[in-house]
């Protein structure tokens, strides 16, 4: 397999215009430290190598053959009290790049070379449990874990390493790391690992208090009926800002019934992609929206009850130039999870439309999504409503 290595030089033998050097053994490898970037195919790569300066050593050459580091963000920091004299690529050698060093070094500490790495494929893989509270249906709160599948088409065999996945940026930002070190992944290999935080925790989040909604929005989810998990974030705060940059991937989800703790088998398999909700009515708490997949077991049906024209209008011929067309729409929400939930209904609204009566003002979704009903549905209860659209069309609009 191909190898990038680090090879002390010593013996040398000063000539007239040049210098002989004697190859040694390679250096030992003390360790890799890997960090993964969201959105980037670059992974950062310290590579610790126990090199003995002890004796007449002052060069060192650093080859990786094929693997795919990036060429000119390879970097050397040697032992305190060592400093980079020059650096250069053998005449024909693009793949090998040599540090002359000065001065003694002070501690026998590890000489650091980083550099970035391209070819290395990685997905989270996140677990979420929903545990319902049993007084209140739609409140519970949630326990986030997540592991991740690391494929090495780098070109580079991985030893001793040790990964860390970093989230966000400035104060707020926040990393998660593969649980164990000293972890070999060899060029063309493929291997999957649990993810703990930085605290060492296996929970992303444990006992987080949630919402659990269920609406029914045509235009963002069609037909069906989704669940919304509403997860308290208000803006601006860390939490948030660490909602958000959790990379988007698959995410399995349980919901222990009664009396359980967890599930062999995922209720839903869907995928983490959080999104920013509005505040409440009140303006008084914001959410992160969290989509855990359709409920099948509440079921819309919409039709439309009359239609009519009016205020026809007519150009200067005589032709008919715009008109409002009347519609008397009924929607009727069925609850046959046999449970109770919390219910929002919206209907879609374009520009040139108007809805009587007035739906109230929407707590989560956008402006020109107007909520038509939000409260609890018993189970096994059906609720009807009713409502007039009116379309403005042609010079009526």
């Amino acid at each position: 397999m191909l190898r990038a290595t680090v090879c002390a030089l010593c013996g040398l033998a000063l000539c007239v215009g040049s210098f002989a050097v004697e190859l040694q053994q390679a250096a030992g490898r003390a360790g890799m430290e890997i960090t993964l970037t969201p959105g980037s195919s670059r992974a950062l790569v310290r590579d610790l190598r126990g090199i003995d300066y002890s004796g007449q050593v002052k060069s060192v050459v650093f080859s990786y053959g094929q693997a795919k580091i990036v060429a000119d963000s390879i970097q050397i920091a040697p032992p305190p009290g060592l400093t980079v004299a020059r650096s250069y690529r053998p005449a024909g050698k693009d793949n090998c790049l040599v540090w002359e060093l000065q001065g003694t070094a002070q501690s026998p500490g590890p000489t650091v070379i980083s550099y970035g790495l391209e070819g290395l494929k990685w997905q989270p893989l996140y677990r979420l449990t929903y545990e319902q509270n049993r007084k209140v249906p739609d409140r519970g709160s949630i326990n986030l874990q997540a592991e991740i599948a690391i494929t090495n088409d780098s070109g580079l065999d991985l030893e001793a390493a040790s990964f860390l996945l970093a989230l966000g940026g400035g104060e707020d930002s926040r990393e998660l790391r593969v649980r164990d070190e000293g972890l070999d992944l060899p060029a063309g290999w493929s291997k999957q690992w649990p993810l703990v935080t930085a605290a060492g925790s296996a929970y992303i989040y444990e006992a987080q208090p949630v919402h659990l909604r269920h609406v029914y929005d045509p235009r963002v989810y069609g037909k069906a009926v989704h669940k919304l998990l509403m997860i308290p974030a208000e803006p601006g705060s860390s939490q948030r800002l660490y909602l958000l940059s959790l990379p988007e991937a698959p995410m399995e989800l349980f919901f222990p019934g009664p009396g359980e703790t967890s599930n062999r088998v995922p209720a839903v398999v869907t995928k983490w992609r959080a999104q920013v909700g509005q505040e409440d009515a009140a303006g008084t708490e914001a959410y992160m929206l969290l989509d855990v997949g359709v409920e099948p077991d509440i079921v819309v049906e919409h039709s439309v009850l009359a239609s009519r024209k009016d205020r026809l209008a007519l150009d200067k011929l005589g032709r008919v130039s715009g008109m409002d067309i009347i519609e008397q729409h009924r929607l009727t929400v069925t609850n046959h999870t046999g449970a109770d939930v919390e219910m929002a209904v919206y209907q879609e609204l374009l520009s040139t439309w108007e809805i009587k009566p007035k739906p109230p003002a929407a707590p989560i979704a956008e402006e020109d999504e107007p909520l038509l009903w939000s409260g609890p549905l018993a189970a096994g209860e059906t609720r009807a409503l009713e409502f007039i659209l009116i379309k403005h069309q042609g010079t009526n609009a």
